[in-house]
């Protein structure tokens, strides 16, 4: 797998790297998701300045959104930054945001950066850390 999970308290972080592929993406959400640990969490980091290709599809980001709406439901006070600059990854990005708004009830706060300072800030101030 391309990405490593890192649990500090009510953060989780993800590094990203190599190849993203669709499927690497569902399961580490499945990951975070499904740990003891999700229904107190409120800042999660996917750092992706380290990757070299995205191999993500239009489907595997619809599903990602559906996932991520069923799991506000249990935890709707959740922040998310992504870190990247790759070009293909922001335009995924933004359509898996656009999901997640269009969504009826709960959601995340959800912020696309291009560096981990950038996007550590908007967190702080948004989670009050």
């Amino acid at each position: 797998m391309a990405f490593k999970l890192e649990w500090s308290g009510k953060t989780v972080s993800c590094h990203w790297s190599g190849v993203v592929k669709g499927h690497d993406l569902v399961t580490a959400n499945r990951l975070i998701h499904s740990d003891a640990r999700f229904d107190d969490l409120r800042y999660m980091l996917f750092l992706m300045a380290d990757i070299e290709q995205v191999d993500v599809t239009i489907e595997d980001v619809e599903k990602l959104a559906a996932m991520g709406i069923g799991a506000a439901k249990s935890n709707s006070s959740l922040r998310c930054a992504t870190v990247s600059t790759d070009d293909d990854w922001y335009g995924l990005s933004s359509f898996y945001q656009m999901h997640m708004d269009e969504a009826a009830g709960p959601s995340w706060s959800l912020g696309l950066f291009k560096t981990r300072e950038a996007a550590e800030e908007w967190l702080f101030d948004e989670c009050f850390i």
